[in-house]
């Protein structure tokens, strides 16, 4: 379980997540350091480029009903090796020649509540495994959820 607490003006208030299933990542672990701006695109792009399997748990195989016929899902994931946010406003890439910005303003896996989302290409299914390709969350990060991708609903020309 991943839990994370939030307080408001009035009260406490506890939200909790079940992860639906797992990264299965082949190969070693990818080290964590500060990088620039240059080497996490690189790296980035390396592993999206990369397939990896949504290994789905068992008491959720029945909720995979269908999605063999989606080409795109949308990956909702915990950067469950991110930390907790030191501050509020951050330097993009922990470069300290670029100037601060809020965290919301950044793509930084380290924010408030840690939860990522990536659009992926669904490659396959076998079984509980989703085969997919267009995310660089590591091997062993808990799965969220998944909701197939909407052209219609997700296009930014769909906004009013």
């Amino acid at each position: 379980m991943i839990g994370t607490s939030t307080r408001t003006s009035d009260s406490a208030s506890v939200i909790e997540f079940r992860p639906i299933g797992y990264i299965r990542r082949p190969g070693p672990r990818w080290g964590i350091k500060r990088w620039t701006r240059e080497d996490v695109f690189e790296h980035d792009e390396e592993l999206r480029r990369q397939e990896v399997t949504v290994e789905v748990l068992p008491e959720y195989v029945d909720a995979l009903d269908g999605i063999e016929g989606e080409e795109f899902l949308w990956l909702i994931w915990y950067a469950h090796l991110s930390g907790r946010p030191r501050s509020l406003r951050i330097h993009p890439y922990g470069d300290p020649s670029e100037p601060t910005r809020g965290i919301f303003a950044t793509r930084s896996p380290v924010r408030p509540n840690n939860v990522m989302l990536s659009l992926v290409r669904l490659v396959a299914r076998r079984g509980r495994l989703l085969v997919v390709r267009g995310t660089e969350a590591y091997d062993g990060t808990p799965v969220l959820d998944l909701k197939p991708f909407s052209p219609g609903l997700d296009s930014p020309a769909s906004v009013p």
